[in-house]
């Protein structure tokens, strides 16, 4: 499919003028008077660029001198999402929504919101066509339905966002400082990305659909568990509890917000490493990774908090931020390699209480109390979605 002017000025949002003068300069190159889809974000970059200072005539420089090229660009988006005729005041009034609700829709979405009466994207309407369908199934509620978008949108920015900063770090940038000029590493990041990207899209869907099962594994325990007391029945306990351990590392939000992704992924793959190895040699095993957290498992409590004592103490000594742990025991359910149920989500709940360099632990979970360590209680303590409240108790070295 190729483009006339026209189609090309109505797709990227600009003049016919201005195309023509694009392709004057070179940046556009069309083929017997007609132009790709892909010039579509050709036209969208060079406009973004003139935005900011960098005029058509820089870029065609650039470009005439062999600095840059768009061929890379081409061949990752080949078929850019155009614009659509409809303001968001039009959208919104043919999918029956609330033009605030779009508005903080797309907002929640991490998008920009187009300005009043401008042309929307066909993506966008696509994402407000999803809106206006969950918006009824929440009853009409715009609060409700911003707040599920939310989720969505903000996460699959970041992985986004992710992707691209490695792909800089790890191909691009590693290039380019050994002398390779952008049109010259061109065809390796057309081959390399044409590859990964549909991986990637594929990885996000299973992915998602795999934790999407362990969440409704986990909220289907905790429904039951729920039932159970309401019903005044308890569960058999075969054998000796189990006891759960959370540790997670104090201001890991922060920090991946002011040092970016790519110091939070060397946090956790060295916080991986430590915990591993720690765990292994008491005996635990360590269930999953949490970015900036693990959870364990371990048979014998005195064994559970010895080695979250003894990480708490070496994590900072890894120049790492500090650790907190909250320890729990009790019945658990096992299934498809992972815990669920109370006592997995009250160990998570300790673990949020405690401060940095600290152990937390329900009471009870350390009975008897070996000679060289203590406890120092904290009393009863309310926890959201803990029904009642928990005595806790702050495990310390004699």
């Amino acid at each position: 499919m190729t483009l006339t002017t026209t189609e090309l000025a109505q797709r990227s949002g600009t003049a016919e003028e201005r195309i023509d003068r694009l392709a004057q300069l070179g940046v556009l190159v069309p083929i017997a008077g007609r132009f790709r889809p892909a010039d579509v974000q050709r036209v969208r970059v060079t406009e973004a660029l003139a935005g900011a200072g960098i005029s058509p005539e820089d870029l065609a420089r650039l470009i005439s001198e062999d600095w840059f090229s768009f061929a890379a660009g081409d061949a990752l988006f080949s078929d850019p999402v155009p614009l659509i005729d409809g303001s968001l005041e039009e959208v919104s009034e043919d999918l029956g929504i609330p033009l605030s609700l779009a508005r903080r829709a797309l907002t929640a979405w991490s998008v920009p919101p187009p300005g009043s009466g401008d042309p929307v994207r066909a993506d966008d309407r696509a994402i407000l066509e999803v809106v206006a369908a969950v918006h009824e199934v929440l009853g009409g509620d715009e609060d409700r339905t911003v707040a599920g978008i939310r989720y969505f949108g903000e996460n699959l920015r970041r992985i986004a966002e992710s992707q691209m900063r490695w792909f800089r770090s790890q191909v691009m940038i590693p290039a380019l400082d050994g002398g390779t000029t952008q049109p010259q590493l061109t065809p390796m990041i057309t081959e390399i990305a044409g590859r990964l990207l549909p991986l990637a899209e594929r990885a996000v869907a299973i992915g998602y659909r795999r934790h999407l099962e362990h969440y409704s594994v986990e909220l289907t325990v905790e429904a039951i568990e729920m039932a159970m007391e309401r019903a005044g029945m308890r569960p058999t306990r075969l054998g000796d509890p189990a006891v759960i351990t959370f540790l997670d590392l104090t201001g890991f939000t922060a920090l991946t917000e002011e040092q970016g992704d790519e110091a939070a992924a060397e946090v956790a793959e060295r916080l991986t490493e430590a915990v591993r190895e720690r765990v292994a040699g008491a005996g635990g095993k360590t269930v999953k990774f949490m970015g900036d957290g693990a959870l364990l498992h371990f048979h014998d409590p005195e064994s559970a908090v010895r080695c979250a004592l003894d990480l708490v103490d070496e994590i900072p000594e890894l120049g790492l931020p500090q650790a907190h742990v909250g320890i729990n025991s009790g019945p658990i359910v096992f299934s498809d390699g992972d815990y669920f149920g109370r006592t997995v989500n009250l160990a998570a709940r300790i673990a949020s209480l405690a401060e940095p360099h600290q152990v937390l632990t329900a009471d009870g979970v350390l009975d008897p109390v070996p000679t060289d360590l203590r406890l120092l209680p904290l009393g009863p303590v309310t926890m959201k979605g803990i029904s009642e409240p928990v005595d806790l108790q702050i495990v310390v070295r004699a």
